[in-house]
């Protein structure tokens, strides 16, 4: 096979090496969960989730929505009424998807995100094919989105001895690592992904009529807006980077297409994102619910770590692929620029702003290792280089995956239910409506809403109204006891102590659901 082919071409050959790696990758990425399930404590069953359980009961939740048929958004977590919005389309949509299937919530949403995992890896190496003619360099971008990460060896040699100490990225937020994205939920994945096809679009159109290519370009920048719509800054200024900078009469064709699938992009990404303003301002739980979602950055040494090694071996990759083509080169570049200045910007979500940016450093890092190793003459050199790329560049997922396959020997309750849980939780699920209040504690509170369809008192730390007080008024309420379940209108408590004028409808084991 050759090595090199031209930049944006990609072989046969090159895509059944890409297809068999990402869906080994993919079947990586669901080992743990299957392992969690069939090794569950006895009496226990897996709640479906391994990381960030909170934010996984919320999009259950949102898919519980879709399967009872709504395709406007509510706030499950919180007990005030809402008349709705179109957002989280994708999430309502998988519970459209269940419901016509007859699959389980849960089986939809990893199927979805395996599938997601798969659309992503591919589209990385088809990005890394325009950058570098050089087969070594796409597949280096290919393996460190799939393995790659950051310096999290070094961070547990540093250790953290208190809350100041250095915690790199790539060990707490997923959306900053590939593999990381791919394990954690079913929108991180094509939400960057869709970045990376807004430059290829750009660069290289496909085959198609103009009309058929700005309907493709219009649907790309619609799905990011539903994904990611704080990701629309990054996707602008790469895809105007991505733009052709000549206009020579003999190129005056090409430029008038290009322009119409950049305005085709940008049209659809405003059309959204003035929906969503509106949205967000229409609705006073809703107008609550976004003053409190607040995702800070973490300090820049923890994000340095989580950037590694790769950081400046893509900067070495910046220059190589520059003398292969300026656009693609400098629409990446402008991808993770961009975006990485955004990450300290006043801005409530600012830390959102470090989901997908592993993959302008992989494809560019790629062409940076491909080409110092092929610059090493000596065994030796190479065998050295590639020791320390393995043990600094590939060991926090290995982590990762280390820490989530202890979960069953830990029995730890944000990941597992007890079978009496689990029976009550159905019972309210076949007597409850989706109108209708249940008071849980704040661990039940966060599933019931995608198990049994109910709304709760409280949640969801953000997607509950006013949460800090509602988390204390509950947690006061199941020590004491109190007047809650008539001021928040509920029809069931599930646990807690007895209150006057409740009785038990259902009870397993020491699980009791309370109604008038």
């Amino acid at each position: 096979m050759n090595n090199t082919l031209e930049p944006g071409r990609v072989s046969r050959g090159e895509w059944r090496w890409a297809w068999g790696w990402a869906l080994a990758v993919v079947a990586l990425s669901c080992a743990p969960y299957v392992y969690a399930a069939l090794a569950a404590p006895p009496g226990h069953t897996f709640g479906g989730f391994l990381t960030n359980t909170q934010d996984g009961n919320s999009y259950l939740a949102k898919m519980r929505q879709g399967y009872d048929g709504a395709w406007l958004f509510r706030l499950p977590f919180t007990p005030e009424d809402q008349r709705g919005i179109f957002v989280f389309t994708l999430y309502l949509g998988l519970g459209h998807l269940a419901r016509l299937t007859g699959l389980p919530l849960l089986l939809v949403f990893h199927l979805a995100r395996a599938a997601a995992g798969l659309f992503l890896l591919l589209t990385v190496y088809r990005l890394a094919a325009e950058l570098s003619p050089v087969i070594a360099a796409r597949r280096w971008a290919f393996a460190i989105v799939a393995f790659g990460g950051g310096l999290a060896l070094v961070s547990i040699v540093i250790g953290r001895s208190n809350a100041a100490a250095f915690v790199p990225v790539d060990l707490f937020v997923p959306e900053s690592v590939g593999f990381y994205s791919i394990l954690s939920n079913p929108h991180f994945s094509p939400a960057f992904a869709l970045q990376a096809w807004a430059i290829v679009w750009l660069l290289h159109p496909p085959r198609l009529p103009l009309w058929a290519q700005c309907v493709g370009m219009g649907l790309i920048g619609a799905g990011i807006i539903s994904l990611a719509p704080y990701l629309a800054p990054v996707v602008a200024a790469s895809a105007v980077a991505a733009f052709p900078k000549t206009f020579r009469v003999s190129k005056t064709l090409k430029v008038w297409r290009a322009t119409a699938r950049l305005f085709a992009l940008g049209a659809s990404m405003a059309a959204l994102l003035a929906y969503d303003v509106w949205a967000m301002r229409s609705d006073p739980a809703v107008i609550v619910w976004a003053a409190q979602n607040i995702t800070a950055s973490p300090p820049p040494a923890d994000t340095l770590l989580g950037l590694g090694l790769w950081f400046p071996l893509a900067v070495v990759g910046l220059w190589r692929v520059g003398t292969f083509g300026k656009r693609p080169a400098l629409a990446v570049a402008v991808w993770l620029g961009v975006g990485g200045a955004l990450v300290y910007i006043p801005y409530a979500l600012q830390r959102r702003f470090l989901g997908g940016l592993f993959i302008p450093m992989a494809v560019l890092a790629g062409a940076g290792v491909a080409w110092l190793l092929s610059h090493m003459a000596k065994g030796w050199e190479r065998a050295l280089s590639l020791a320390v790329l393995l043990l600094f560049g590939f060991t926090s997922n290995a982590l990762v995956l280390a820490a989530l396959l202890r979960a069953p020997a830990s029995a730890d309750p944000a990941l597992y239910l007890s079978n009496d849980e689990v029976a009550a939780l159905r019972w309210i699920d076949a007597h409850a409506t989706a109108a209708d209040v249940v008071l849980a504690d704040a661990r039940l509170g966060n599933i019931v809403p995608g198990w049994a369809g109910a709304r709760v008192v409280y949640g969801h730390p953000m997607e509950t109204i006013d949460a800090a007080r509602r988390r204390a008024e509950v947690d006061a309420y199941f020590i004491s006891g109190g007047d809650l379940p008539d001021r928040y209108r509920v029809a069931y408590i599930l646990g807690g102590p007895v209150t006057a004028g409740w009785q038990v409808v259902f009870q397993s084991g020491a699980v009791r659901v309370y109604g008038r």
